[in-house]
């Protein structure tokens, strides 16, 4: 559960870093691109000042135009007084140019979505959401990462034990006396959890000293082996053995060679 939980944090987390690389490359671009043009506006502006006044005469002769079109196509009022709705439309001064260009972009269609559209490609609005974009891909990875380290609040723990949670039996595989004892005083040395002091099972004697281990507990047995310095390899408890440690999951069979220590 724990795995598929952080593969699935693992996945949006990378569509989102590349969704926010995404971005920043679109704003770079467009940041480019307004610069560019900025720059080209200054230059025209520079080069022709008088612009505007041209463009404000000639906008006001095209509503001279159709100022008289409409005059004409109402002809004359038939009642004295009486102000045709022509004349009444028009303003005792001449508009300037920003009036103009109001009425033109009054006389066009305002949908909602062109507004918002306007706004959310203006060039700060792109630069937030690729930071925020790049700060979830972040926070993302983070939380996958979290997710692999502790596997999950349902997932066990997949780290090992540690050293006082193996318990380990130890078993006098010799004829001397207080061989198993003394093991026994290395193995609670070495941190681990001294389990049942026993002589091995009838019939059983080794000339080396060897680990065992009971059900799947091979890698704290190697455990064991590697902190006290046993060179023979880790094999299977038998039954018997198992038996005589009871619940330790390792067993330390003394061999002739540390019968003396």
């Amino acid at each position: 559960m724990g795995g598929d939980l952080s593969g699935i944090v693992d996945l949006v987390g990378g569509v989102i870093s590349l969704l926010a690389v995404v971005s920043l490359l679109l704003v770079i671009g467009l940041y480019l691109s307004q610069r560019r043009d900025l720059q080209r506006l200054r230059a025209w502006m520079e080069s022709d000042p008088g612009h505007p006044s041209r463009d404000l005469l000639a906008s006001e002769a095209i509503l001279d135009r159709a100022e008289a079109e409409l005059s004409a196509l109402e002809g004359p009022s038939t009642e004295p007084g009486t102000i045709s709705p022509t004349t009444a439309r028009i303003p005792g001064d001449r508009p300037t140019l920003s009036r103009i260009t109001l009425e033109r972009e009054a006389l066009k269609p305002h949908p909602r979505w062109r507004r918002f559209v306007g706004r959310a490609t203006q060039t700060r609005v792109l630069i937030a959401l690729g930071v925020v974009a790049v700060v979830l891909g972040v926070l993302a990875i983070l939380a996958s990462e979290k997710l692999l380290e502790f596997g999950g609040d349902d997932a066990p723990a997949t780290g090992p034990p540690e050293a006082g949670e193996i318990t380990v039996a130890v078993l006098n595989g010799t004829p001397t006396a207080g061989a198993a004892g003394a093991v026994s005083d290395q193995v609670a040395g070495k941190g681990f959890d001294v389990g049942r002091i026993d002589t091995a099972p009838p019939g059983e004697s080794a000339d080396e000293t060897q680990v065992l281990f009971v059900d799947d507990a091979r890698p704290e047995a190697q455990r064991v082996a590697r902190a006290l310095k046993i060179e023979a390899p880790v094999e299977q408890a038998s039954e018997e053995e198992a038996q005589k440690g009871r619940r330790a999951s390792v067993i330390v069979l003394v061999g002739d060679d540390r019968a003396g220590l």
